[in-house]
């Protein structure tokens, strides 16, 4: 059996999918929902960055340092913080059918 990583499980080994936390830098796609409020101070206290966020002010997708995860988790603000998936090219255009980036062409960071 192959040795487990951060990301590896059954079901990403039976699509043939693996997350190295190497390889991104230790940071990971996060969506994190204030409560009632901007989780932008959350975000902020783990050095975190804000990627989008959503016109509602209490959604925000962040790259997160992985191990700060339950910190961010727990900041007063904060109603939920967890990981998400994207594929980029899809988002991007999402974010430009729903004008989140300022009527630019599409960008993939």
């Amino acid at each position: 059996m192959a040795p487990t990583r951060t990301g590896d499980s059954a079901i990403a080994r039976q699509f043939g999918a693996s997350i190295d936390v190497a390889a991104t830098g230790g940071r990971s796609l996060f969506l994190v929902v204030g409560k009632g409020v901007s989780p932008r101070s959350a975000v902020a206290s783990v050095d975190g960055q804000i990627v989008v966020e959503l016109p509602d002010g209490v959604r925000v997708l962040a790259l997160l340092p992985v191990a700060m995860r339950g910190t961010v988790q727990r900041h007063r603000d904060v109603a939920l913080a967890g990981p998400v998936s994207v594929d980029p090219v899809r988002f991007a255009r999402f974010a430009a059918l729903l004008g989140l980036n300022g009527g630019a062409e599409p960008t993939i960071r």
